[in-house]
């Protein structure tokens, strides 16, 4: 990955410093364009696109801010800027708290169950060694740690979300500009994205598949 523009960085914090955040966010920006971005940087980034009024950039950028950090709290606020402006799509669930929990301790679950496989392994041996049987609880419970290692190696920590931009934007019932409007709804909306189809964004919404225009969504990537 390419570093940080530190000259680029330095006169954006300077300017940041000094409040004239329209200017410093334009070098944000423009860092971002050129490959790796800090949190620190990014929380600056939303602070300045909530100052300006703009929820849907705000909250973009704590999306990437929580995607490097797995830091809960952004999560809380991502939830009261939600609430406050009637967004759906960021309420805090069971899933978001296994992605932090995973995210932030990937390493040492498959690293630990390795250990623990290790372990089992030696006492299976061991105990074939001495009474001539295998250990059939041993043998599962080998067999169970394995799968849950390979589980957490291939689990894909891609985040599929997406940030409706567009005031006002039609998600319709299918790929098409003739399938039939399913709902019109206002920037800001947090939603799954579960495929593409040309220009249609594949996503959940309301329990329901709907399909929305590429350039009326931002989707928030890794």
């Amino acid at each position: 990955k390419t570093t940080v523009n530190k000259p680029l960085l330095k006169s954006a914090d300077s300017l940041f410093l000094r409040k004239k955040y329209t200017e410093s966010f334009d070098l944000y920006a423009k860092i971002m364009e050129q490959g790796r971005v800090s949190p620190t940087m990014l929380l600056k980034m939303a602070f300045i696109k909530e100052g300006l009024g703009d929820v849907t950039g705000a909250l973009y950028f704590l999306n990437l801010y929580y995607i490097q950090t797995s830091n809960e709290a952004v999560l809380t606020k991502m939830e009261e800027i939600a609430k406050k402006h009637k967004l759906t799509g960021y309420e805090y669930t069971d899933a978001d708290y296994f992605l932090t929990f995973y995210r932030q301790y990937r390493s040492q679950i498959i690293y630990g169950s390795m250990a623990f496989a290790l372990l089992i392994f030696t006492l299976m041996i061991l105990q074939q060694r001495k009474t001539g049987k295998k250990p059939v609880w041993a043998g599962a419970l080998f067999i169970l740690i394995l799968l849950n290692i390979l589980f957490f190696i291939n689990f894909s920590e891609s985040y599929h979300k997406g940030i409706i931009r567009q005031q006002s934007a039609y998600l319709m019932r299918g790929p098409s500009a003739g399938s039939g409007v399913l709902e019109v709804v206002k920037n800001g909306h947090r939603v799954d994205v579960t495929g593409r189809k040309d220009v249609w964004v594949e996503i959940a919404w309301k329990g329901t598949v709907a399909y929305i225009k590429e350039d009326q969504i931002v989707i928030v990537k890794d």
